[in-house]
């Protein structure tokens, strides 16, 4: 269906077919061209929803300019206020410049703080230690204390 559609999505000099979906357990990106319409991928979804019975979740839609600073404003700025219906508009999350979000289990990041971001796992990963320091834990007791407090908080950012 998507395939048999006008969608451009992305193409790379590099790659000899053009990159439109990819899917991935319950997890589905689609890349749009500038000269692509959103409207024409909710129609598409919408279809394919209706024939599978099942309901797109707009609320876990994200749209992830891709570009220039300028062309990622007029993207942000085009959704924000254009040509979406009302209910598309309050449940589609637009990552902005300084912003930065999960796609598949990868953290993009959209010109964020790297030091901002950071310091809030220190912070989380010291008071995790300090609470369980005062359990005094067995050696086994720490292996999994490592586990669970340095390399689950912190493999988000990475």
């Amino acid at each position: 269906m998507i395939w048999e559609s006008h969608i451009q999505g992305f193409n790379p000099a590099d790659m000899d077919n053009r990159l439109i979906v990819k899917l991935f357990v319950d997890d589905t990106t689609v890349y749009l061209s500038e000269w692509d319409h959103f409207e024409d991928l909710e129609e598409i979804l919408n279809d394919w929803c209706q024939a599978l019975r099942v309901k797109f979740n707009i609320a876990k839609t994200e749209i992830i300019p891709i570009g220039t600073p300028e062309y990622r404003k007029c993207v942000a700025d085009k959704y924000r206020i254009g040509p979406l219906p009302k209910e598309t508009l309050m449940a589609t999350n637009i990552t902005q410049y300084g912003d930065s979000t999960c796609l598949l289990d990868v953290k993009i990041e959209n010109k964020i703080d790297g030091q901002k971001a950071w310091s809030n796992v220190v912070t989380k990963v010291k008071t995790s230690l300090d609470r369980w320091a005062a359990s005094r834990p067995m050696l086994k007791g720490k292996r999994l204390i490592a586990q669970l407090a340095l390399a689950a908080q912190t493999q988000y950012l990475t």
